[in-house]
């Protein structure tokens, strides 16, 4: 047969025996040989895709491939949904790390990571790679074993003054390391009267959930982004004199910016609610009262990170966790010995994307 070059047997065709273009997709059967079959074959001696910019949106031809991402600034490469990129099932490709910058792999809308919906992974260093495999639409899995941004959260400090007055400033408080700081508030002693604003280490913070008011309690959580700071003030400033004023300080790693994506707001006795978490996510809690110094908490749903007096008559307590895997309808619960005159606010932040 000529176009074997007098080759007889198909196993010692080699690629020089084919002709430039004499194979393709028009001379191949229907549902012989299918773009992930020849995806497979491919990915063993894949040709290059070289990107040298700081985001990437990967196209139907990368399937089979190598994308390296070569830039000392981070970077990101987005898997696209099936509606926009249709990539087979099956399909597999393989991202590298080749500058210093760090490369994050994201999923976009609908697309999920190792089963965790818009999840986003680290590739571990320069040079190294992950490969990525689509199971059914939509649906990647990791080969190479490495897992899903999990973002954290830790309480640092607390604050509490009980001086009559509309501007309570803190001493130099531990603010942490993450750059998410998220800042839980409550005041008491006077009706009607509730936090125009929190301004932490010089920095203005933004109203994560409103005041929750139950009598002369109120209750609140803020958050500042991109925050680098470890020490600093924490300077609540009220609509009129307050009685008391106290604050309750966590920061975050890897946590989405801007407000939760799921939130509890509750004057019920007990206060509780039900919330949802992303995996790699984060909760956080502070609830608050009005009902004196010896009165506690008892957290379920969170753990307990801060309970502790304001003053003669004030009382909050924190509490905050990671979630590897995700949680729906969990149920959040913070019990005053003496239930009267309280508040609770629950945040639920996803990992970054």
């Amino acid at each position: 047969m000529s176009y074997l070059s007098g080759r007889t047997s198909l196993t010692t065709v080699e690629t020089a025996d084919i002709a430039d273009s004499a194979v393709t997709t028009a001379k191949i059967a229907d549902a012989n040989v299918t773009s992930a079959k020849l995806g497979a074959i491919i990915i063993g001696s894949s040709s290059i895709n070289a990107q040298t910019g700081t985001s990437y949106t990967l196209v139907l031809t990368d399937a089979g491939k190598v994308i390296t991402m070569n830039n000392s600034s981070a970077n990101v490469v987005t898997i696209p949904p099936n509606s926009s990129v249709d990539f087979p099932e099956g399909s597999e490709l393989e991202i590298v790390m080749k500058g210093a910058g760090q490369t994050k792999i994201t999923g976009g809308s609908g697309v999920s990571i190792n089963g965790v919906s818009t999840a986003s992974v680290n590739v571990t260093g320069q040079y190294a790679s992950i490969r990525l495999i689509q199971d059914t639409n939509n649906n990647w899995f990791i080969k190479s074993g490495e897992s899903i941004i999990q973002g954290s959260v830790s309480f640092h400090s607390s604050y509490g003054d009980s001086t009559n007055a509309t501007a309570f400033t803190s001493g130099s408080l531990n603010l942490g390391t993450g750059t998410k700081k998220i800042i839980g508030v409550q005041g008491g002693d006077t009706s009607a009267v509730t936090v125009s604003s929190v301004v932490v280490d010089g920095t203005t913070a933004t109203r994560a959930i409103d005041s929750i008011v139950d009598n002369n309690a109120d209750t609140s959580m803020w958050y500042v982004d991109n925050d680098t700071s470890t020490s600093g003030t924490v300077v609540v400033t009220w609509s009129g004199s307050q009685g008391f004023s106290g604050v309750l300080v966590w920061s975050a790693t890897d946590i989405a910016t801007g407000g939760p994506a799921d939130e509890i707001r509750s004057t019920a006795s007990p206060l509780t609610g039900t919330i949802d978490c992303n995996a790699g996510g984060i909760i956080v809690g502070m609830a608050g009262g009005n009902t004196g110094r010896t009165n506690t908490f008892t957290w379920t749903g969170l753990t307990e990170r801060f309970d502790g007096a304001i003053g003669d008559d004030g009382n909050m307590g924190g509490a905050s966790d990671n979630f590897a895997t995700a949680v729906s309808g969990r149920t959040i619960s913070a019990a005053l010995a003496q239930d009267t005159q309280h508040g609770m606010v629950v945040g639920a932040w996803n990992q970054v994307s």
